[in-house]
Parts: C-alpha cells; structure tokens; sequence
C-alpha cells in the first residue's frame, strides 16, 4: 500500500487533551487517534459539488485526493469563501 493514500485525519478535538501533556505521548498513536473524514473531494470535481459537499456534513475543511486515492491536501470553506469575496470585489471595482 502507497504511504501517501488519505487513510484518515487527525482532528484538534481529539489531541487537545494530551497535546499539552507530554507524559501521555507514548501512550497514543496517530491510528488509534485518527477519524474518518466527513468527505473526501477529488482534485477534477466541479466547484458547485464542493460546495454541496461541505453544506450537506457541516464541515469546514475536507481532504483532496486523485483518482487513486492519493493525498494532494485539504480545501478549507474559509478559504473559498476569501476567494469568492475577492472576486466580488474585484467586479464591483470594474
């Protein structure tokens, strides 16, 4: 198995409470830590389905893979949202 397919993510939820506790480290794992994610986005889908996907599971960031399966990074709703705004204003400006 490739070392770079998405196999979960690793929530700040689910580190807070050991994050700050150095004696607990050894005592977990990234795997016995880690989530699936709400959804997966590919790297080809089209931007209204993107937006689909983060209002139907509420979430604000979503991993991006190939169609292998391959990890390539995560798209934030924040991040969509700042360049939707630049956009606009870049339009409202001409």
């Amino acid at each position: 198995m490739s070392s770079d397919l998405l196999r979960g993510v690793l929530l700040l939820d689910e580190v807070r409470n050991i994050m700050f506790q150095p004696r607990l480290y050894k005592r977990f794992t990234v795997q016995q830590l880690m989530t699936s994610p709400e959804a997966i986005l590919t790297h080809d889908m089209p931007m209204d389905k993107v937006m689909e996907v983060f209002e139907d599971t509420g979430a604000w960031n979503l991993p991006v893979v190939d169609q292998d399966r391959r990890y390539l990074g995560f798209v934030s709703k924040s991040k969509i949202f700042n360049s939707y705004r630049h956009v606009l204003v870049h339009f409202s400006e001409e």
